[in-house]
């Protein structure tokens, strides 16, 4: 991450029937996009389709996400463990970037 640039906070939902996402600037606390869809058949790709598409309007590179918010139901187990190892993966030995879990509710709040 270059010095200087901007920070941004996401929080992932998809233990319950709509699937959610916002995208937090850190400094301010802006929310610049916040989106729930209910997906047919659990499927995930279309979730990530609308996720990715929204990092690409708002110019937020993956390597300017220094938060993760991962909502840990009550829901599907599947789907928490689909964004648990995904945020997993984004996250691995990067330094300075934080993932946690924390009930459905307050996650997206």
């Amino acid at each position: 991450m270059s010095i200087g640039s901007k920070k941004y906070y996401v929080a992932l939902d998809l233990s319950g029937p709509c699937s959610s996402f916002a995208l937090l600037e850190v400094d301010g606390g802006n929310v610049l996009e916040s989106k729930s869809m209910l997906l047919n058949n659990r499927n995930n790709f279309s979730f990530f389709n609308v996720f990715f598409s929204s990092l690409r309007e708002l110019n937020i590179e993956m390597t300017e996400i220094v938060e993760w918010f991962i909502g840990i139901g009550p829901g599907s187990f599947t789907g928490l463990r689909f964004v648990s190892a995904l945020v997993a993966g984004f996250t691995f030995q990067k330094e300075g970037v934080k993932a946690r879990t924390l009930p459905t509710a307050l996650a997206l709040a």
